[in-house]
């Protein structure tokens, strides 16, 4: 929550969805302003749904896996091989980055070594240019320099010139200073600017001595200058073309013997894939026990669902549907370990088990969903969610319906929060609650209510769900019987439960 930049004062969290007539709408988490991305994020964490749609995740490879493991005690196991997973991933891309940079550089290689000999011939440095360029305008301008040159030197140290006169000033100054220290700062003043008077002369001096050079001399400074002018308009810049010297020769290096940093990768990677299926080895350990364990739960489960003589069998399987993922040798690794996990399926005594999805009908696979989400909560003790089962009840009744009924009383009874969408009243007789969704349409407008049932209510509401529109003393009496049947339940131990 705090990373979607949510706050919170204590462990509550106040969620609030506005749903306008002109299609917009507004998501608040503790009334700070959201999105319906993070309201979905945030769910998962406390809202588990199971609905008829969910038979589309026994056909989801992962999410097969996350059924699974969700019943698991492996997860510091899962945690491990996923850390590597990701690093082996990321050096993997590393290298074939560095793959793709080599073979393009071989491609490129002839042209890389002119442009290589080119710049490394030209002993490119970086100012050379500027400071040239200021040589060559003191020799363009040698006579008018010189004659600058020798004013400023005869103007400061002739004799006739400045310093001498500065030098008796100061000497004055400091003999004032000694009868008035108000004159003493002056003293300083005068010393540094008689110092950087002399510095001037000097540098004047210094110029004045190199200002001799030979016509060859000038004409080789022109042409370095020339050549250097030619480099700046070919690669933009003195500086820029030292930069593109030193990336020429790292593309260089990568094709040339002299390189070992794929040997480098390749050798890590080799150490990395090494862990990765020791890791795997271990995931898969933990996997194909959890799966036996959880095949035989199951297995009891659809059958007190009222498929008696139907059996589960979980299958870790290797892993060979994405392409995406990484190859070790022959064998295919994923986010989520080295295998894929398949429920197998057998209806009936005597016949074999196929793949779930490709044998059952939607009301077996309605009931698998609910054994297999009534399993794994048991087994996870993960009671601090609410869990949402919309319809999973389809093409059922009878004993059935009230089996499912049975336990979904028993979830609510364990501490979780169970609310169930269903048509069936074998199995809304079992809810401590009854709520009644409702439209009404009023001056042409539809709206949607919900109402939660009082006991004579609810009574009527399942006769209603049993017999249709016309009410009869059978369906009343029938839905007596389902409340009389549904307390009396509750009041036998073991009833229904794992």
């Amino acid at each position: 929550m705090e990373e979607c930049g949510i706050t919170f004062e204590d462990t509550s969290v106040i969620i609030k969805r506005i749903i306008s007539s002109n299609g917009k709408n507004k998501v608040l988490l503790n009334q700070q302003v959201s999105t319906v991305a993070t309201l979905t994020k945030f769910a998962q964490y406390w809202l588990d749904v199971t609905s008829q749609h969910g038979q589309q995740k026994l056909t989801d490879p992962l999410a097969q896996i996350e059924m699974l493991d969700q019943a698991g005690d492996y997860q510091d196991v899962l945690a491990v091989y996923q850390q590597r997973y990701i690093q082996l991933r990321s050096k993997k891309q590393e290298l074939q980055s560095l793959l793709t940079k080599k073979e393009k550089a071989q491609a490129e290689k002839d042209f890389l070594t002119f442009q290589w000999q080119e710049l490394s011939k030209a002993q490119l440095q970086i100012g050379q240019l500027e400071e040239l360029q200021n040589q060559y305008s003191r020799i363009k301008n040698g006579k008018e320099i010189a004659d600058l040159v020798g004013n400023i030197y005869r103007q400061i140290s002739g004799d006739h010139g400045v310093m001498p006169q500065i030098s008796q000033t100061l000497r004055s100054v400091e003999k004032l200073a000694k009868l008035d220290t108000d004159f003493e700062p002056y003293i300083t003043q005068i010393s540094d600017i008689s110092v950087t008077l002399q510095e001037l002369a000097s540098q004047a001096q210094q110029l004045r001595a190199t200002m001799g050079m030979s016509e060859s001399e000038a004409d080789e400074l022109n042409s370095r200058i020339s050549f250097l002018q030619k480099i700046e308009k070919k690669y933009g810049s003195v500086e820029q073309a030292v930069a593109k010297r030193d990336e020429i020769k790292a593309k260089l290096d990568l094709v040339s013997e002299e390189s070992d940093v794929q040997w480098q990768l390749e050798k890590t990677i080799s150490a990395m894939e090494e862990l990765l299926q020791k890791e795997a080895q271990t995931l898969t350990a933990k996997r194909k026990k959890n799966a036996n364990t959880l095949s035989k739960a199951i297995t009891a489960e659809v059958q007190y669902l009222g498929m008696q003589d139907a059996k589960i069998d979980i299958q870790c399987q290797d892993w060979d549907a994405d392409t995406s993922g990484l190859t070790i040798g022959d064998k295919k690794y994923h986010l989520l370990g080295a295998e894929k996990i398949v429920f197998m399926f057998a209806p009936n005594v005597g016949e074999g088990s196929l793949e779930l999805t490709a044998i059952a009908s939607g009301g077996e696979i309605s009931r698998v969903m609910l054994a297999i989400k009534s399993v794994a909560i048991q087994k996870s003790g993960s009671f601090d969610k609410t869990y949402l089962f919309d319809e999973v009840d389809t093409g059922v009744g009878g004993q059935t319906a009230e089996r499912i009924g049975q336990r979904m009383h028993v979830l609510a009874s364990q501490e979780a929060q169970v609310l169930n969408v269903t048509h069936l009243a074998q199995v809304a007789a079992y809810a401590d609650r009854h709520a009644k969704v409702m439209k009404e349409t009023k001056q042409g407008r539809t709206t949607t209510k919900i109402i939660f049932l009082t006991s004579e209510e609810r009574k009527a509401e399942l006769a209603r769900m049993i017999g249709g529109i016309e009410l009869t003393k059978k369906t009343f009496a029938f839905a007596t019987e389902l409340l009389e049947k549904k307390d009396k339940d509750a009041l036998t131990p073991g009833q229904g439960r794992l």
